[in-house]
């Protein structure tokens, strides 16, 4: 599939070679697309010994330094963390709390996909592909995150579905959601909620609207992906089909695959050595949608059953307290984008 054609270039004219200098750095593994405009601008970036400017394209030739040390695109990596509370979303804090950079791996530079408030414990997904983790914070790709709601108050089907059909907030109202009541309590509920947007504090703010103040909140599921078996503070790699999903969650395609050169090659791989006679060997309750005519978004499938990590998990320090209660699934999964262009891109709840 072709490109589409640049807007802004004239009939004859070449498209621009090579990636824009903040994609370039994203894949570097540097840091953020929109951090890396930070850092162009700050005049810390150079391409070939000269200082960078915005709008600038490099090439695979072209030597790029940040602050005086050489960078180059990286293997793209991806994370799956258990934040606890009390544990800052960022790699590196002025106040000197904790961040999520300690729970990783740091032989390579990744960050965080969106933000979790220091209140809030759950999934987390940290990468250094700048590409699908823009896609999966803006919410016109309609990628579900699912949280798990302690909440004030016995909370009745028809405040579900209040928070399903959207809520008026002072920034608009949200988006259809998913919800259910999970645990209805005189004192205290339990419910699942599922959105595609990422307003800031978004879900105790809508909790809040509705009178349900919020206890305890706990991201379990993002996208495909659900929080099983990840003890807070710890973290493992993803495996290679969590990340397919991710792909086609967001509308990527497959990474490419390299395939050995001859057919004969090809074939051994996928089915063995040929037979000796010549032939080869083969190898809960009821959703409350607020959009039941128009679909919500992908995503949001919390009962998707995890597999082993491919890596052992990191714990924790001291001073991380666990706080990812049930993190089970039953949110059900959703298809298209109907409403999913509300909101900002991959913010704190």
């Amino acid at each position: 599939m072709s490109s589409p054609r640049d807007p802004f270039l004239l009939p004859g004219d070449k498209p621009p070679v090579g990636d824009k200098l903040q994609k370039f750095l994203s894949a570097a593994g540097v840091t953020s697309r929109r951090h890396a405009e930070v850092l162009i601008k700050q005049g810390r970036v150079t391409v070939n010994g000269t200082v960078a400017t915005l709008g600038m394209r490099v090439e695979a030739s072209d030597v790029v330094r940040v602050g005086g040390v050489q960078v180059g695109p990286q293997a793209p990596r991806f994370f799956m963390l258990n934040k606890p509370t009390g544990v800052v979303t960022t790699l590196d804090d002025p106040q000197g709390r904790p961040t999520v950079a300690t729970l990783v791996p740091d032989d390579v530079r990744v960050y965080p996909v969106g933000r979790l408030d220091v209140d809030t414990s759950g999934l987390l997904l940290l990468t250094n592909d700048g590409e699908i983790a823009h896609r999966l914070m803006h919410p016109s790709y309609g990628v579900t995150k699912t949280y798990r709601v302690l909440v004030q108050g016995g909370v009745s089907a028809a405040t579900a579905r209040r928070l399903a059909e959207g809520v008026e907030l002072e920034d608009g109202m949200t988006a259809p959601a998913q919800a259910r009541v999970v645990d209805a309590g005189s004192q205290q509920s339990v419910i699942e909620l599922a959105i595609h947007e990422g307003r800031n504090r978004q879900v105790r703010r809508m909790c809040d609207e509705v009178g349900h103040p919020v206890i305890e909140l706990t991201r379990i599921a993002y996208g495909p992906l659900a929080l099983a078996g990840l003890a807070p503070g710890d973290s493992r790699p993803l495996l290679d089909q969590e990340i397919r999903r991710l792909r086609k969650a967001t509308g990527l395609a497959p990474a490419r695959v390299e395939k050995p050169g001859s057919r004969a090659e090809r074939r051994a791989a996928k089915f063995g050595p040929p037979r000796p006679d010549g032939d080869a060997t083969g190898s809960e309750q009821e959703v409350v949608d607020g959009n039941r005519d128009a679909d919500a978004g992908h995503g949001g499938n919390a009962d998707q059953q995890q597999h082993p990590a491919q890596r052992g998990p990191r714990r924790a320090g001291g001073g991380a307290s666990g706080g990812a209660k049930g993190s089970g699934g039953g949110v059900r999964k959703q298809h298209g984008g109907g409403n999913a262009g509300r909101g900002g891109g991959g913010r704190g709840r």
